[in-house]
């Protein structure tokens, strides 16, 4: 860990999980001022991807004297113990609670409501791989109800996601779950190094290249407010909720293709596991199977702010922020 209240040393950009832990530093410096908590800040972690916000919180903890009660829930006990024994001692000045929770199907009541400030970093909506189990687009999005229907209604929830195309289906879903008084802020970390088209980046473990590595957190939506809609939160509801996100976003991705879209977009109509993935694979493919992922990819981030931004509401990061 380092303690900087000026820009840091160049020497140190080199190491990945400064350098990952540097790129959320505004992000979270605007969660955190968006708290109603000015003092201390009671942060929960959904499904915690904790060394690198653990990082950032323990940064700004160092060089700006903010104090940080974090409460990390996580299903992979393996993960929790990791956290206890290591990160406890990597991060001294943040406060650290670790808990063992199914976010979808029990979550931690009291820790959500009693929060200042939410964090989840890479939800899983569109992970299509064999191995991943197809239901597990709809645990997210019960994850995604729970938070906001249990959350203190001043309490601003911040969603990171890789891709512009995950984060366009999490907007979605978040504009049929909330009423009109929805208000957030839609980033896209542009900061020197990020893998882009004109810096075609990839770690020698990323064979996919939706899992680039440089790409952690580049898309980042900060929800201030969001009343919830009275929903009866079924299966059935969010399958629905699904299926109309993808036969929204489908065409507009792959726009005078329609003809190749019918019979998915008609079997959209009467959803089920099978076709959600499938859809999802669609969506993956716009960067997947493309001869240049990089440049597929720009061109999603632009649909993404240019279809999402609120008005002045939208911000992309190209240079580090100092503290």
């Amino acid at each position: 860990m380092f303690v900087f209240n000026s820009f840091p040393s160049a020497s140190l950009f080199p190491f990945r999980h400064f350098r990952m832990a540097y790129s959320l530093l505004p992000v979270i410096r605007n969660l955190l001022e968006n708290s109603a908590n000015p003092d201390v800040f009671n942060v929960i972690s959904i499904a915690c991807g904790t060394a690198i916000e653990l990082a950032a919180f323990e940064l700004l903890a160092r060089s700006r004297g903010v104090k940080v009660n974090y409460l990390g829930c996580d299903i992979n006990k393996a993960d929790l113990r990791f956290n206890s024994r290591v990160l406890q001692k990597q991060a001294p000045h943040v406060k650290q609670t670790y808990i063992h929770a199914n976010i979808a199907s029990s979550p931690p009541l009291s820790g959500i409501s009693n929060a200042h400030c939410i964090i989840w970093r890479h939800p899983e909506f569109l992970s299509d791989h064999d191995e991943t189990p197809k239901g597990l687009i709809l645990d997210m999005c019960q994850i995604l109800w729970n938070i906001l229907v249990h959350k203190n209604a001043k309490a601003p929830l911040l969603i990171t996601s890789y891709d512009p195309h995950e984060m366009m289906i999490i907007l979605e879903l978040i504009q049929q779950f909330c009423g009109e008084e929805l208000k957030y802020d839609l980033t896209i970390d542009k900061q020197p190094g990020r893998a882009s088209w004109q810096n075609p980046t990839i770690e020698p473990e990323d064979k996919d290249p939706l899992f680039n590595l440089n790409h952690h957190d580049q898309c980042q939506l900060l929800i201030t407010c969001c009343p919830v809609k009275k929903l009866e939160a079924t299966e059935d509801m969010f399958l629905k909720a699904l299926a109309k996100a993808f036969l929204t976003l489908l065409p507009r991705v792959h726009p005078g293709e329609e003809k190749k879209l019918t019979d998915l977009l008609e079997n959209l109509e009467q959803p089920n596991s099978d076709t959600l993935r499938e859809a999802t694979s669609f969506l993956n493919d716009q960067i997947r199977t493309k001869d240049s992922p990089f440049i597929a990819r720009e061109l999603l981030l632009s649909l993404l702010t240019d279809d999402y931004e609120q008005p002045q509401s939208s911000h992309h990061f190209g240079s580090g922020l100092k503290f």
